[in-house]
């Protein structure tokens, strides 16, 4: 029995108080018996007090009259799971102390009275977290009693080595609680699924050990987050409805074939170890085994982490069938190392991160992908309205001869200094004297929360950078927004720790705060993890908005907020960086924003949109950057200038994915790429674009002068839909062309089939430059360039960058481009550039957004490369340029 009741305490959540420390008390000589600890602070005190062991905590009320109520105005600690304290003693010292009871960890009773003026106390305490172990008797079947649910506040509850309490002939119902575990201990199937659909808030399910019951586990549970089976027994355990869930954990043991079935968990991020041999998988109503077809409803595309456990040397164990269940990234873990205690202390914690197979290797050597995301996104948000500098402060000695000229100046320049300055130094210039008192307060606030990291010179605040304590960044946000009065200008939070403050209600308090103070420009960023928090719809009230950036949050439900201008009458810019949200919420933001200029969809791969339609006729700019969407549809837009369509995630010939991009009424449409024909299909007005549709002024778009297009041209399908894509856009005169390389070529065009293409409108008579990136030396490639050449009559300049920019093969491409140089061309004096580009194409969201500067056909907002400005050089080849500055740049550049 000690070892078990060991085993399960190594499993169980450690005390709150610190059971190894020794009092003692020895004075030296010098003190002469002064009582130095009774003269500090009441606070410190009663921290000191509520580390100790409950029976040491009570005795200090008998040391002197300073100490008599310190312990009974503290939550009250109560530990007597080692038992260590009678049940008796346990009951005194609840009807001793006030309440309330922060934490108690007890011991099986065999008196049901005493156990009953236990539970009853602990309820009427408002008792928050709560450990129930047997420790004096066997077998286990000693049973909890049903008062446990009368503890309102309780938050966490765990259970060991007794039987569950009886929920029959009850509703019970724990508002608050968020974590439930049972280790070692008996639940009857009927008793756990009536109180987890009864707890609003419950995060964390771990079931540790169990062996007889429970035998089937179904999760109805909208907070649900993560659910533990740690060598647990189990026959079956359906996921039935869990939509915010993102791990599924599962150590097995031998001879316990569970069964798992995934009906509803669209949220599920991490899952296994699944042992391949002993457990079987349903994923809605298909059982996945050897053979099964791969089809999207048989599919979980959330998935991130997953986690086996296979026999290589049994042939039956198909390892490769599990992986193609989850179409994106995934880690196949080993065995943890660590012991299993912290295993399961790990996979409970929603703080940590979700991945409790292995021991993570150390930080300057992992690179998570999430930490890539985020860099992407902090690329993306919109810069201060003023350059802050931080790092090096001046010396304060120097020549200055005593005389405060600074102070000197109006009130004016006062505030445009300290609005320059970092958050920090800026509140601190308050101290300084009494003329500088109450310019901070009088200056529109510029907060940006990274300014109040203390970090090292030239290090950044970026993905794995140095070690941030959210916490302390989070609560100097609080204060900075309670100390100034307003008005705020620039708000943008990245570092705060977004979880804490989501919970605690005060990021309601904080956008509320926003709208009172007429903020202007708000950045919210949901960092650390998790990735799922619900916005407070508290942000949707913030009419001062001008500009409004997103990122790792869930948008808030818009169906029962009303429409109209009236809630974001200055709303321009709207950047929206992996946020699930859904089409309606979508066409609400556009119908209450009457003057958005920019709309940017940011790294929302993972979960396409279904059908996003644009109706704005204020819009010049949207942007889906690394986005998936299974149709888009420009409906009504005047105004739009740029559409501009980027992702780096290929997809394979038959691939589910499929974008729909329909352009309605877009008159001023200017810009748009890159359309690919592997995944988009484009329609215009009401006709789909397809190889040999016929051109009429209903399938073409007369106003669009920079096309960009991203072709495969090994897939003689998708080579043959330029023609047809360039017929569409009839006024094009900056063209764009990137090659992609095929996995399975299915047959390449050669020159025959571009001779024979009948005439292009936008070749013949207005295309000026031509980029061809990704150039690998195919005969295709050639075989379009040289059609190019010889059809493009107003051709200036026709740039190719190499794919490969190591210099042998720089030599090869450009040996296979010479014969350009002397081929029959249909312009006067083209210039062909060759460019090896170092590095990759980093394509460029703030150029492509910023709409200070004009289309013109000397620019283009696509994308950036690397090149050096040197004079163009007529029917030369120029080779191996290395540089950094923007492919627009060379357009600039004048021809000798």
């Amino acid at each position: 029995m000690d070892e078990t009741l060991a085993a399960v305490l190594s499993y169980l959540p450690p005390p709150a108080v610190s059971t190894a420390a020794t009092l003692s008390f020895s004075p030296s000589p010098d003190e002469a018996g002064e009582d130095r600890i009774g003269c500090l602070p009441d606070s410190l005190l009663c921290n000191i007090v509520s580390r100790l062991p409950t029976k040491d905590a009570a005795r200090t009320s008998a040391l002197s009259s300073r100490w008599r109520s310190l312990w009974a105005s503290i939550p009250l600690v109560l530990d007597a799971a080692a038992g260590e304290l009678a049940p008796s003693a346990v009951a005194a010292a609840l009807a001793s102390h006030p309440g309330p009871v922060r934490s108690a960890r007890l011991a099986s009773s065999q008196d049901p009275e005493v156990a009953t003026s236990i539970f009853a106390s602990l309820a009427a305490k408002d008792v928050e977290d709560l450990l129930v172990v047997v420790n004096d008797s066997w077998p286990d079947d000693w049973r909890v009693p049903s008062d446990v649910f009368g503890c309102a506040a309780l938050r966490s509850l765990w259970i060991g080595l007794c039987l569950f309490p009886d929920t029959s002939g009850q509703s019970p119902v724990l508002l608050s609680m968020q974590e439930l575990g049972i280790v070692h201990s008996s639940v009857q199937d009927r008793y756990l699924h009536a109180l987890i659909p009864r707890c609003p808030e419950l995060e964390t399910l771990a079931l540790v050990l169990t062996q007889d019951y429970p035998r089937y586990v179904h999760i109805w549970s909208a907070s649900l987050r993560c659910v533990v089976l740690w060598k647990s027994m189990i026959r079956e355990i359906h996921l039935d409805d869990a939509p915010n869930l993102d791990r599924l954990l599962v150590e097995p043991i031998a001879d316990a074939a569970t069964h798992i079935k995934i009906i509803k968990a669209p949220n599920l991020k991490t899952f296994g170890y699944f042992d391949v041999g002993l457990h079987q998988l349903k994923i809605g109503n298909t059982v996945i085994k050897l053979g099964t077809k791969v089809k999207p409803g048989a599919m979980v595309r959330t998935l991130r982490t997953l986690a086996l456990k296979v026999q290589f040397g049994v042939e039956d164990q198909w390892a490769h069938q599990e992986l193609r269940h989850s179409p994106f990234d995934f880690a196949l873990a080993q065995h943890p190392a660590q012991p299993c205690t912290d295993a399961v202390e790990q996979a409970c914690s929603p703080e940590k991160p979700p991945s409790p197979f292995t021991e993570p290797p150390p930080r300057s050597a992992m690179k998570h992908p999430i930490e890539e995301f985020l860099g992407i996104v902090l690329t993306c948000l919109p810069a201060p309205p003023f350059f802050c500098t931080v790092g090096r402060r001046p010396s304060s000695s120097g020549g200055g001869g005593g005389a405060d000229r600074i102070s000197c100046l109006p009130d004016a320049v006062l505030s445009n200094i300290v609005s320059r300055l970092p958050a920090k130094d800026a509140a601190r210039t308050a101290a300084l004297s009494r003329r500088w008192r109450r310019v901070w307060a009088s200056t529109p606030l510029v907060l940006d929360d990274t300014h109040l990291i203390d970090l090292p010179a030239g290090v950044g605040v970026g993905p794995a950078a140095v070690p941030v304590d959210w916490l302390a960044v989070t609560n100097a946000v609080s204060r900075i927004l309670v100390r100034h009065p307003g008005p705020f200008r620039f708000v943008c939070l990245t570092c705060c720790y977004m979880s804490l403050v989501e919970r605690t209600g005060r990021l309601a308090r904080w956008l509320r705060r926003f709208a009172a103070a007429g903020v202007e420009d708000l950045v919210l960023i949901n960092r650390p993890w998790p990735m799922d928090l619900h916005l407070p719809v508290d942000v949707l009230q913030i009419a001062s908005l001008r500009t409004l950036y997103l990122g790792f949050w869930n948008f808030p439900d818009t169906a029962d907020l009303p429409r109209g201008p009236a809630m974001f009458p200055h709303l321009r810019e709207i950047g929206l960086c992996h946020v699930e949200i859904k089409t309606a919420d979508i066409d609400h933001l556009l119908s209450c924003s009457p003057v958005l200029e920019k709309l940017a969809f940011v790294l929302n791969c993972f979960n396409p949109f279904q059908h996003v339609r644009i109706r704005s006729r204020s819009l010049q700019c949207l942007v889906f950057w690394i986005s998936l969407i299974k149709e888009l549809d420009v409906v009504v837009a005047p105004c739009l200038e740029r559409l501009i369509l980027w992702q780096s995630i290929s997809c394979r010939p038959g691939s589910y994915l499929h974008i729909k991009v329909r352009i309605g009424y877009a008159t001023n449409l200017k810009v748009l790429g890159y359309l690919e024909p592997s995944i988009n299909q484009l329609m215009i007005g009401s006709t789909i674009i397809e190889s040999g549709t016929k051109m009429s002024p209903s399938t073409m778009v007369p106003s669009v002068s920079i096309l960009a297009l991203k072709v495969r041209f090994g897939v003689r399908t998708e080579a043959k839909m330029l023609p047809t894509f360039l017929r569409c856009f009839p006024n094009t005169e900056t063209l764009h062309i990137m090659s992609q390389e095929a996995d399975d070529p299915t047959g390449k065009l050669n020159f025959k089939f571009w001779q024979e293409v009948c005439p292009i409108n936008c070749l013949d008579t207005h295309i000026t430059k031509v980029v061809f990136d990704q150039f690998r030396g195919e005969r295709s490639e050639l075989a379009f360039l040289k059609f190019v050449l010889e059809r493009a009559q107003l051709l200036r300049k026709l740039v190719v960058v190499l794919a490969n920019p190591d210099p042998v093969s720089a030599d090869e491409m450009v040996a296979k481009l010479k014969p350009l140089s002397t081929a029959n061309r249909a312009s006067d004096c083209p210039t062909l550039l060759i460019i090896a580009r170092e590095g990759d194409n980093t394509w460029c969201f703030q150029r492509a957004s910023d709409l200070s500067k004009g289309v013109s056909a000397d620019a283009t907002v696509i994308w950036r490369g690397t090149m050096d400005p040197m004079p163009g050089v007529s029917r030369k080849l120029l080779t191996c340029c290395r540089v950094t500055l923007l492919v627009a740049e060379i357009w600039r550049i004048s021809e000798r």
